[in-house]
């Protein structure tokens, strides 16, 4: 019986050594998932911040360009009055000197 004891407290002495060792284990593996879980959290909010961020450029150089379609649509419109302003006025005038000129030879 003194064997059988013996084998049966070695038994239970490995079971307790395993049951700690396995406790341990268990800790850690909480505390390293807590871990990678606010270190994921924070890369998620990190990743939100930034897809925001590339929204509001994407707004902000959308705008800009509009802006400046909008300008130039604009400049052309005045530009192009300008031109039909000048070109009526340098018709009128060269109709003036033209008939000026037939007045003058056929009268």
């Amino acid at each position: 019986m003194d064997k059988n004891n013996q084998i049966q407290t070695n038994d239970h002495d490995v079971l307790i050594r395993l049951d700690t060792k396995f406790d341990v284990f268990i800790n850690e593996w909480q505390s390293v998932r807590n871990s990678l879980n606010s270190r994921l959290s924070a890369a998620e909010s990190r990743i939100t911040g930034l897809e925001g961020t590339i929204k509001e450029l994407i707004v902000g150089e959308t705008r800009k360009k509009a802006d400046f379609s909008q300008q130039w649509i604009h400049d052309f419109q005045v530009r192009w009055k300008l031109i039909i302003a000048i070109a009526t006025v340098l018709g009128s005038v060269v109709t003036l000197i033209v008939e000026a000129i037939f007045k003058f030879i056929f009268h």
